[in-house]
């Protein structure tokens, strides 16, 4: 109901609270779209009846909404020109794995302002 009214939401994880396995991106991602703990496959839908945001919603609340609250989306948030190049490569496109999965998508590599931050594999 949240997206559906036009609201921009933010996923993140409580930094230094939560271990370190806990935090990414992509693990808030799944645990978003399936309302389930991605450590766990037997995990039952939490809070019960209630459904997951989609993917799209899942990738705007890791980008463009997080960039927007701190009021720089002329700098960061969407890939644009004059913007900058603050980007994540991963091993597969995450339309193409399970939501189940989306946790467990390896990053291969992340740049910010167009330099290298991390290479695994790149």
């Amino acid at each position: 109901a949240i997206f559906r009214n036009g609201n921009r939401v933010s996923l993140s994880s409580d930094i230094p609270g939560s271990p370190l396995a806990l935090i990414g991106p992509l693990f808030n991602m799944e645990a978003a779209m399936t309302m389930q703990d991605p450590t766990n496959p037997e995990s039952k839908v939490f809070p019960s009846g209630r459904e997951g945001i989609n993917l799209e919603q899942a990738i705007k609340s890791v980008t463009a909404f997080p960039a927007w609250q701190l009021r720089m989306e002329d700098k960061i948030g969407t890939l644009e020109v004059g913007k900058y190049a603050d980007i994540v490569v991963l091993q597969q496109s995450l339309f193409d794995v399970s939501r189940r999965d989306i946790a467990d998508v390896r990053v291969l590599a992340t740049m910010m302002h167009g330099k290298f931050t991390h290479r695994d594999g790149i």
